[in-house]
């Protein structure tokens, strides 16, 4: 698997990242990814997630700033650069990377 590094000389290489699993750690990828120029779709069966998931790029988006992030994105209400999704499938199709932050347990891995 090759790994992905967010700095500006792959930014252009890949646009649109699929998180599976956004709790504290799907959050903090998602922004990154977001402040970093990227499109990020996002997929988590709690029912929450949206609200859940906003409110983490809020809380986390001034430590982003401060190392030079644009953060503006992520208080954009718009599907444009996050949307949310109930189907693993449709989270990863169309993306160039896919960052899985379930939980680890065995039977939500598989």
């Amino acid at each position: 698997m090759e790994e992905v590094d967010v700095s500006a000389g792959d930014r252009s290489r890949y646009e649109h990242v699929g998180v599976i699993g956004c709790g504290v750690i799907g959050t903090s990828w998602s922004a990154l990814f977001l402040a970093s120029g990227m499109r990020v779709t996002v997929c988590d069966p709690s029912p929450d997630t949206m609200e859940r998931t906003r409110r983490g790029l809020r809380e986390i988006a001034p430590t982003l700033a401060r190392i030079g992030l644009h953060v503006e994105v992520l208080f954009d209400q718009g599907e444009d650069w996050l949307r949310f999704v109930s189907e693993v499938p449709v989270a990863v199709s169309d993306t160039d990377v896919v960052q899985e932050s379930a939980p680890e347990r065995r039977d939500v891995k598989q």
